[in-house]
């Protein structure tokens, strides 16, 4: 078990570390796939108004963080909302299969590896101080 949450923490990473780096640096030559007109339309507003940038520093900062497993958990805690909002547009925008539908059971899969360090966050006893 420990194996295979150390291969999906660091596929989960070099995913997000790769794409998130090729936003700023455009090392990778990728085909722009076709998507339906609102999909398209809503990942121009994303790029136009410099949201996605925000979210490939995040996405490259959540990485470094699973690819060292130093923090782990924070990288979790910082790829999971970003591989659900991924998963959401595949689902509801462009309806088709996509990296959401991969990313977001493999973050889960290494959350579950992490279960015993992540147990105080679903403490419902948790107090102030």
């Amino acid at each position: 078990m420990t194996w295979a949450v150390i291969i999906a923490r660091t596929f989960v990473g070099l995913v997000y570390l790769v794409l998130g780096l090729d936003y700023f640096f455009h090392f990778m030559s990728m085909p722009k796939p076709e998507q339906p007109e609102l999909a398209a339309k809503f990942g121009e507003l994303l790029f136009v108004s410099h949201y996605l940038a925000v979210v490939k520093v995040f996405e490259i900062l959540g990485a470094v963080n699973l690819l060292t497993g130093r923090y782990a958990l924070l990288g979790i805690a910082i790829l999971l909302p970003i591989s659900v909002n991924i998963l959401l547009f595949d689902v509801l925008l462009v309806k088709g299969f996509g990296a959401g539908y991969v990313l977001v059971p493999l973050l889960l899969f290494v959350l579950f590896g992490y279960r015993n360090a992540a147990k105080p966050v679903f403490d419902g006893t948790a107090r102030i101080g």
